[in-house]
């Protein structure tokens, strides 16, 4: 019989899992502030919203991953959350579990169009191309930004993390610049 931190590991979602590990990072705080922090994310696919965050809070304080205090000075009768040591144990488990999926390509808009990009009359694939270059550029520029205050507030760990994005952002430049070469 597999125990319960081994059913509740199994039947997380990454989300799930993000939020529950955020909650155990942070300490004590509000749905709120967690899903100001997903909004903030510069990760598009991470953009959890109100729908998805609070219903998920609350299937997790049913688990008993998650516990519930209400917040005494705050009129809005908002609750802080925080890990229970059956939550601690089931993000640490999630944060082991290295399954060969994560290993795989993200998601990629622009690599998922230029399969397309001969639908296009030969004279619009590379101005599409330079544009997908620009959005790149601007992207990249904003993860540089977020590094930079991330250091500068003393978060080093916070700005390694993000410096993930910036790496992956110069190798999509550096492929669509192959891209744009081949049809050139």
């Amino acid at each position: 019989m597999a125990s319960a931190d081994t059913n509740d590991r199994k039947s997380m979602t990454e989300l799930e899992a993000c939020v529950l590990a955020l909650i155990a990072l942070e300490g004590p705080c509000t749905a709120y502030s967690i899903r100001k922090q997903f909004e903030e994310s510069l990760t598009s696919t991470w953009h959890a919203s109100t729908g998805s965050i609070y219903p998920l809070i609350r299937r997790m304080t049913e688990r008993g991953l998650l516990d519930r205090h209400a917040v005494a000075s705050d009129g809005r009768g908002s609750n802080e959350l925080s890990v229970t040591p059956a939550g601690k144990k089931a993000a640490q488990a999630w944060l082991k579990a290295v399954p060969e999926w994560i290993g795989e390509p993200a998601a990629d808009p622009i690599r998922t169009r230029l399969n397309f990009v001969r639908l296009l009359a030969p004279g619009e694939r590379v101005p599409v191309i330079e544009e997908m270059m620009d959005a790149t550029r601007a992207s990249l520029r904003r993860v540089e930004r977020s590094m930079d205050q991330l250091k500068a507030e003393g978060r080093d760990v916070d700005a390694l993390a993000v410096s993930g994005a910036a790496y992956e952002l110069r190798a999509r430049l550096a492929w669509l610049k192959e891209v744009r070469t081949y049809y050139a």
